[in-house]
């Protein structure tokens, strides 16, 4: 992963040295927001089954997010949820380590946490 060399200090400026914390990414989650009324919930979960979070495989996805009227998607999971909060929040220097899919939700994911200044060079594609 070379970079540039300061001529003045001879140091190289990889992006990643002057990093402050790291966080280390178990599972790139995506998470897509809307409000809807406790009806809708329970249809598409289950009674006694609201609140939390549960995979679902692409046409559960597909149909869930197509019959909604509106919706935000943004990289989610603790980690990044808390790489996002210092770098965009706070200005700190925050480098994520972990992967990511290497389809449109894993792009997504990279790409949200570069518009909050996370570096995320260290997430692997799969």
């Amino acid at each position: 992963m070379g970079g540039d060399v300061d001529e003045v200090n001879g140091d190289v400026n990889d992006g990643v040295s002057d990093i402050e914390v790291v966080t280390l990414l178990s599972m790139a989650i995506v998470d897509h927001v809307c409000v809807v009324d406790d009806q809708v919930i329970t249809q598409a979960v289950g009674e006694g089954n609201v609140g939390g979070s549960r995979r679902c495989d692409p046409a559960q996805l597909k149909a869930l997010l197509s019959a909604l009227p509106e919706f935000c998607t943004k990289a989610g999971g603790s980690s990044a949820n808390v790489a996002r909060a210092l770098a965009a929040g706070f200005g700190v220097r925050v480098g994520l380590v972990g992967a990511r899919g290497s389809d449109e939700w894993g792009a997504l994911f990279a790409a949200s946490l570069r518009r909050a200044n996370v570096n995320v060079d260290r997430v692997r594609q799969l």
